[in-house]
């Protein structure tokens, strides 16, 4: 097995010694760094990842970016400046940190959507490695940071799963493959012909393994696809390389940058108080329980199915469109499903057409449920108004199933029929709204006519009267 173009010789090498215990303390001091500021987020991720949530990945996600960081052992060349290292980090993670902020505060529910606070460590991490390594090295890893830019926010992985069908298996499939990515852009000391092998087997590995051991969770299968197996193709090509071939590879040289005493540190004490700030961690409230037969209570009856919500809401989801005679303008939406974390997953997601992104915003019901509500903005609508809508939903637990309940009204009370649900896709979910942002728009959401909202009210309240528990 041939070296890369571009590979040197332990000769040609500069003549300062090779440092691994050093190596290695700067690694886990990095990881220390990032496990410190980012403790809540992590928990959070791994409580949702524990209950069954299909956005598993992200706990393996950090092991296969630094598999892909292992993967590069050649110095970075020139020399390191503490100076301008410093400033670098520091424009990296206070700028991104900066724009998470900006965009989780003037677009909460689609950075909720997307995960964006998970941008958070990425840069985090970035900015120290840009102090404790250099620089230099760290712009060298731009395959972990394209990684680590798709990986970070969970709408690109969903809906990658969504178009596979939306069950247990397309996810572990797209995990596979987020393995097999991983596997070809960490194996950099061999040629090419030899990674793409390698990854081949990775992802027909990973599938075999998955098929043959059955698991029933969905994180366990991700941890076995995406990081067991991973590290192993990655070893064994390791110890083929370096051990068994016909050529050998150097040992891992450095140099390190000289920092300060200070240095480190100021890069702890910026650790702990993002630890403050972001605790304690959040707990989940407790979803309150409803009656199963609320629809037939109120002598409602489904008028319209829409079978896509499958591949978002996972096996055994429907979404069925009821009507009340009463109210022509109204109509009530319900997401069912037994699996809560895959519901979960879209908590965030707004399942009505819009021309600009929205928000939700708290509303007032009674009893326990936490409702929430969004509009359309009538304001920017041209000529007819008849696709303006008011939504009003909650969620509840009923002895069978979970369900997302929405009471959706037109927002021209004398139109029938307001806008039916539609499904999620990159354009609605990222493209119009990036492109309604690059176009500086107003960030007024409009006003809705208490007409409007007040019937919205009062068919939650007969919903809410009929779901009662007994």
């Amino acid at each position: 097995m041939a070296t890369r173009t571009g590979d040197s010789p332990a000769s040609q090498l500069p003549s300062y010694p090779a440092k691994q215990w050093e190596l290695w303390a700067r690694v886990f001091f990095l990881l220390a760094l990032a496990v410190t500021a980012c403790f809540v987020q992590l928990v959070t991720r791994g409580q949702e990842a524990g209950g069954g949530s299909y956005t598993g990945y992200l706990l393996v996600a950090p092991l296969l970016a630094a598999l892909i960081a292992g993967g590069v052992t050649q110095p970075p060349r020139g020399v390191a400046d503490a100076e301008s290292d410093w400033i670098v980090a520091f424009l990296i993670g206070g700028g991104g940190f900066l724009a998470v902020r900006l965009i989780s505060h003037r677009l909460p529910t689609l950075a909720g959507l997307w995960r964006v606070e998970n941008f958070r460590m990425v840069f985090w991490v970035a900015a120290c490695g840009m102090v404790i390594f250099s620089v230099r090295h760290v712009l060298r890893l731009w395959s972990v940071w394209l990684f680590a830019f798709f990986c970070a926010p969970v709408m690109p992985y969903l809906l990658l799963t969504a178009e596979l069908g939306g069950t247990e298996n397309s996810v572990v499939l797209v995990a596979a493959a987020l393995g097999t990515v991983a596997v070809y852009f960490s194996t950099w000391v061999a040629s090419r012909p030899w990674r793409l092998i390698t990854a081949g087997l990775n992802f027909a590995l990973a599938f075999g393994v998955d098929r043959l051991l059955g698991l029933d969770g969905v994180l366990q299968r991700i941890i076995v696809v995406a990081a067991v197996i991973p590290v192993l193709s990655n070893t064994i090509l390791h110890h083929f390389s370096h051990v068994a071939g016909t050529h050998r590879f150097a040992d891992v040289v450095t140099r390190f940058p000289q920092r300060r005493a200070w240095a480190y540190p100021t890069l702890v004490v910026i650790a702990l108080i993002q630890l403050w700030i972001y605790l304690p961690v959040p707990t989940r409230a407790a979803v309150p329980e409803a009656s199963s037969n609320w629809t037939a209570r109120m002598g409602l009856q489904p008028t319209a199915d829409f079978p896509f919500i499958v591949r978002f809401a996972g096996p055994g989801a429907t979404l069925a469109r009821y009507r009340l005679p009463s109210e022509p303008a109204v109509a009530i939406d319900v997401i069912t499903t037994p699996n809560l974390p895959r519901l979960s997953d879209y908590r965030d997601a707004i399942w009505y057409p819009s021309t600009a992104p929205l928000n939700y915003v708290p509303a007032q019901l009674p009893g326990p449920v936490r409702a929430q509500s969004a509009h359309s903005n009538a304001d920017r609508t041209a000529g007819d108004q008849a696709q303006d809508w008011y939504a009003l939903t909650w969620l509840w637990h009923t002895e069978a199933a979970y369900q997302r309940v929405t009471v959706v009204v037109n927002q021209a009370l004398e139109s029938a029929d307001p806008p039916a649900p539609r499904t999620l896709t990159w354009a609605n979910s990222l493209l119009e709204p990036l492109l309604w942002v690059a176009r500086q728009q107003p960030d007024s959401p409009g006003a809705v006519s208490p007409d409007v909202s007040s019937t919205a009210d009062a068919v939650a309240g007969q919903i809410l009267a009929a779901g009662a528990p007994k």
